[in-house]
């Protein structure tokens, strides 16, 4: 008989060691449905149904493949780690691998992509609007914060406010409006630990020597007069290592 079971995350990530041994850790609001005959059959994949975001280390077990279904693509893997973004409201798939190798498959085409370790692909829905369906393929993952949500750190390396901006968002689902296209430019380095998106944005503000307001429960405003009337042109604002308590 096969066995299922369900797991959802609502307002925190969780982890959780599924049947076959193998580990997932759901990012808030995700939810998975993982099926299997169980540790006695010898063939027979494991079935995983996501929707949201997981990262998952596989247990090796090269005669039943680890595959992941979303509405857009496929996952299949024997033995590997990897990240899996697959939320509805988003037009595409996100998958990146750790270490190991993943063929990632579109649900809607006879089109696949094999991924090794720091590769990532985008699997848009082939009706997603104002995307034209190419063929997939694999990029490098140059991403330095892609799994901020479950390693619990955000490292930024001379990266524009823009892209901070960015990545608080695609996080912690923070909206952060920045006034001022020079200031979108300007450069950031920092690290925090058990970080918390007011804690970033206010170092943010004061390397940057501009002024946040919040706008609403997760909703901020950035305005500054942005780089070269700060820390000059070219040049990067920084910040120290910094940790928080959760």
């Amino acid at each position: 008989p096969e066995t299922v079971m369900d797991y959802a995350a609502t307002s925190q990530r969780q982890r959780h060691v599924l049947p076959d041994g193998s580990v997932a850790w759901l990012n808030a609001h995700s939810r998975l449905r993982f099926a299997w005959a169980g540790p006695t059959a010898h063939t027979g994949a494991r079935n995983v149904e996501l929707t949201g975001e997981a990262y998952f280390e596989v247990a090796p077990n090269p005669a039943r493949p680890f595959l992941v279904q979303t509405t857009t693509a496929q996952v299949r893997v024997t033995c590997t780690a990897f990240n899996v973004r697959a939320f509805a409201a988003e037009d595409s798939v996100d998958v990146s691998v750790t270490h190991g190798r993943v063929w990632v498959r579109r649900q809607s085409a006879p089109d696949s992509v094999l991924l090794t370790a720091n590769t990532r692909v985008a699997v848009h829905a082939a009706d997603a609007p104002g995307h034209t369906v190419h063929a997939l393929h694999r990029t490098k993952e140059e991403e330095l914060n892609a799994r901020a949500w479950q390693t619990d750190t955000l490292r930024f390396q001379e990266t524009s406010v823009a892209q901070v901006v960015h990545t608080l968002r695609m996080t912690f689902g923070t909206v952060v409006q920045v006034a001022n296209p020079r200031l979108a430019q300007c450069r950031f380095t920092g690290t925090f630990a058990r970080p918390q998106p007011e804690q970033v944005l206010t170092v943010l503000a004061a390397t940057t020597a501009s002024q946040l307001r919040a706008d609403g429960p997760g909703r901020y405003q950035l305005q500054g007069a942005g780089c070269e009337a700060t820390t000059g042109p070219g040049m990067p604002a920084s910040a120290d290592t910094l940790q928080t308590r959760r």
